[in-house]
């Protein structure tokens, strides 16, 4: 059930709310609605049902969403490796970004 954190920030930026706006309209705390997006927290059943009502979202879509995650996942692939062949250095320079922000997060 973990993969439903990435799929609850897609559903939270795509309604432009922050995690702090999401939180509070939750009644959840700023820190397990980071946690349950990063997929260090699985969300209970009353908070995903929270959740899923202040996104507007339906159990089904949130569910299912594992396997239109691998597709998704499978075509990020694809493009990810289109892009080495043809911009390296910008491949460089997000991982680059990448490792920095997980240190500073350590």
């Amino acid at each position: 059930m973990k993969h439903i954190g990435f799929y609850i920030r897609r559903a939270r930026m795509a309604k432009q709310l922050t995690q702090e706006q999401l939180a509070e309209r939750t009644g959840c705390s700023y820190s397990h609605i980071q946690k349950i997006e990063q997929r260090r927290k699985s969300p209970s059943q009353e908070t995903l049902q929270k959740i899923i009502d202040v996104l507007g979202l339906t159990p089904g879509e949130v569910y299912t969403y594992g396997s239109d995650h691998f597709e998704y996942q499978s075509q990020l692939l694809q493009d990810v490796i289109v892009i080495m062949e043809t911009d390296p250095e910008f491949v460089v320079s997000i991982v680059d970004a990448y490792h920095s922000c997980k240190r500073k997060m350590n």
